[in-house]
């Protein structure tokens, strides 16, 4: 009876978490609204051969068992209905609480009716979903048709049902609902024309829903088909008799079930015949210690019994447990039974994995730092996927401290028939794969799998953006300016543009420092931003206070460098620089030069004049004596008198022109380089005696006439005598 325990097994996963490809940006669990399709014609039940015999058959206990594993592993926050063929118009919803599931399932269990294979069955399933998606939009909804023939009328009815399944796929998809489509097919003792008719109907379904199929050949192949499902809708790796993630240990009355990832259900399977009886549960513990868990079932699942004899007799339990917030911690936890365990071939325990990802992509910089904008994710870029490992319905990144992730996990991505493995970046705690992004948009699937306890595959699309056409235009043209007007010439107004819109003034700020100007002679600019636009100035050059700048015709090259890589961007545009005459370029030198080097020569002239005119000694003494004819003694004792004038005459004065001073008769002039002083000429008279010596008629008045310290002067006027003695230490 092992084969139906692996029903049970695969259902139980079937229903925990329901997941297959979905779009990469999915994370979280999501509630679910399931339509099953339930073919329970007549070749269910019977067998009919090319000669017409007709022999009893199992194949409707095996599904009608299936049917009931399958209400039994539904989460109570999904919401199940089926369609039986037999009533093709009518939709039954099943109860899910756990109270109420158990009844449904007795239901099911007595299910007697058998007709044909009508295609009105899958349209009540259809509208039923469309109604509910409807009212609510962020569920997913879940298609799923199992039957062993084609549809009644198919050929006749080939464009209505194509038309129907198609509209249906295309809708949901419009609105963004998540959508699967699944067809079970039991393909055993078909004629060669229904065969045919099969093929046809499986070719419609892949065209038209681009769903998963799954065909079976016999009564194994019903229960492989279903555990196939059950793999691909709970995460689970069915490929794989290794469960690297979920050990379970039966030791006498006890389960022992090490975990080593977070789980949503731990489920417990036990599959039994001949009506024995069934080990219970009493209590969980968790590292060693009491846990209250909460359990749902356990729900008891019998094949129906045949009205033929040599019905298989199969009788199954199954029960829930799950946390108090969802998530069942990762580590050992140990059931106790009421009785001894049963063996592992009739029991199982089984682990839905709270394990999700996410897929990031990025863009690589030249530096090797990564870009989430997209915008930026142009053709022929370097990228960067990475898959990031989540706790499912939290998003929080799974905590993989300890463990060999690499030898736990299988990260992979295909693409056009193709597949890469992902290899683990320990710093970004996420697996990565570095890719070229492709000229135009493909769609690729991400697979992760933890070895016999998960698989979950995800569909990346791959959108490049066009490269951008970065520009530079040029909006001054035939710029052209006098050498003297540089200082207040006008801008060259360059308008960089992206894909023939100009950009904007905040992309421009970010790029401005990429901006370069490379001009055929030097000459001095600035380079400014003014709003969106680039200003470029170009500025005399001044040395000291001449214009040297560079004149005529000049070559411009300015660069653009945009802000993602690949963009560049430049314009050549010539510029004119007119020349004038020396006089004219150095106007401004000239007017100033001119006059001050005039001042500065008066001033240095008038400075040397001061510094080289003869002053008189501060030292030098005159003394004056009055003679009086008539008397024998002196009217005024004699009085010296200094030669030095005063001070802004000393120290300012005339420039070049010696000091004098004019004392009595008597004018002096200062002689340069000695103590001695100068007669003027026009205080000189005929008769005057200068140390002992008279002047005559023609020399009085000839030349000026030095006098030394300790000489005296004599003048005769006739009525007195005057005396000057000169004294100068």
């Amino acid at each position: 009876m092992k084969q139906f325990l692996l029903i049970a097994t695969s259902f139980i996963v079937v229903l925990g978490l329901f997941a297959v490809p979905v779009q990469a940006q999915e994370t979280g669990t999501k509630a679910k609204e399931v339509a099953l399709v339930y073919d329970d014609s007549g070749s269910m039940r019977v067998n009919e051969n090319a000669n017409g015999t007709k022999t009893p058959i199992h194949r409707w206990q095996y599904a009608n068992y299936a049917l009931q594993s399958f209400i039994s592993l539904l989460d109570e926050k999904d919401s199940f209905f089926y369609v039986p063929m037999s009533k093709p118009s009518q939709f039954i919803p099943v109860q899910l609480a756990s109270k109420e599931r158990q009844v449904e399932i007795n239901n099911i269990r007595s299910w007697k009716e058998a007709k044909n294979t009508p295609f009105d069955a899958v349209v009540t399933a259809i509208n039923e979903l469309k109604a509910r998606a409807e009212k609510e939009q962020k569920k997913e909804y879940w298609l799923i048709v199992l039957t062993d023939g084609a549809f009644n009328k198919l050929e006749e009815q080939q464009e209505a049902i194509s038309n129907t399944l198609k509209s249906f796929m295309t809708g949901m998809q419009k609105k963004g609902i998540t959508t699967h489509a699944v067809l079970i097919t039991v393909e055993s003792s078909l004629q060669p024309s229904e065969q045919q008719q099969m093929e046809l109907f499986k070719s419609i379904w892949k065209e038209t829903t681009d769903g998963t199929i799954i065909p079976s050949e016999d009564d194994q192949g019903i229960i492989d088909s279903i555990n196939t499902v059950a793999a691909m809708m709970t995460n689970r790796d069915s490929t794989s008799s290794i469960n690297d993630g979920l050990q379970v240990k039966l030791s006498n009355n006890e389960a022992i079930v090490t975990s080593i990832f977070p789980l949503t259900r731990l489920t417990i399977v036990q599959q039994i015949n001949n009506m024995q009886s069934v080990p219970l549960l009493q209590k969980v513990e968790f590292a060693n210690k009491s846990s209250s868990l909460n359990m749902a079932g356990p729900f008891e699942i019998i094949t129906p019994v045949s009205t033929a004899g040599d019905s298989p007799l199969i009788q199954g339990y199954i029960a829930h447990l799950e946390g108090k917030n969802g998530v069942l911690s990762p580590g050992v936890y140990n059931l106790h039974f009421n009785t001894k365990a049963i063996h592992l071939d009739k029991m199982k325990v089984l682990g839905e994995p709270a394990l999700d990802y996410a897929i990031s992509l990025y863009r690589k910089d030249e530096n090797g730092t990564l870009s989430k904008d997209t915008k930026t994710f142009f053709e022929s870029s370097p990228m960067v996927m990475e898959v990031s490992l989540l706790e499912k319905g939290t998003n929080k990144k799974l905590q993989l401290t300890g463990l060999d992730v690499e030898s736990l996990f299988t990260a992979t991505y295909s693409i056009e028939g193709k597949e890469e493995k992902l290899t683990w970046n320990k710093e970004r705690n996420a697996f990565q794969y570095e890719f070229t992004m492709p000229s135009q948009a493909v769609t690729g699937e991400v697979d992760v799998r933890v070895k016999g306890l998960y698989k979950q595959t995800k569909e990346i699309k791959l959108q490049p953006m066009s490269k951008r056409q970065l520009d530079l235009q040029l909006v001054t043209g035939n710029w052209l300016e006098k050498v003297t007007e540089l200082a207040s010439s006008e801008p060259i107004v360059l308008q960089p543009t992206v894909n023939g819109q100009p950009m904007t003034e905040t992309e421009l700020k970010k790029v401005m420092h990429n901006v370069k100007l490379t001009l055929s002679k030097q000459v001095p600019y600035t380079i400014s931003q003014h709003n969106n636009q680039i200003f470029i100035t170009i500025r005399p050059d001044i040395k000291g206070m001449l214009n040297i700048t560079k004149t005529g015709d000049i070559e411009a090259t300015a660069e653009l460098t945009g802000l993602y890589p690949g963009e560049h961007a430049n314009v050549v545009f010539p510029l004119t620089i007119q020349d004038v005459s020396f006089i004219e370029r150095n106007k401004d030198f000239l007017e100033w030069v001119i006059p001050t080097a005039v001042l500065v020569i008066i001033a240095g002239a008038l400075l040397i004049g001061w510094l080289v005119r003869p002053r008189f000694n501060r030292k030098g003494l005159l003394y004056v004596e009055m003679r009086q004819m008539l008397k024998s003694d002196l009217d005024d004792p004699p009085e010296p008198e200094l030669l030095v004038t005063g001070w802004l005459s000393h120290f300012i004065g005339v420039p070049y022109r010696a000091e004098r001073k004019t004392i009595q008769s008597l004018h002096l002039i200062a002689r340069k380089g000695t103590n001695a002083i100068w007669i003027a000429k026009e205080s000189q008279l005929s008769g005057m005696i200068i140390d002992g010596s008279r002047l005559d008629e023609e020399d009085a008045g000839k030349e000026v006439l030095p006098l030394y310290p300790n000489q005296t002067v004599i003048i005769d006027r006739g009525y007195c005598t005057e005396v000057y003695r000169y004294e100068c230490e």
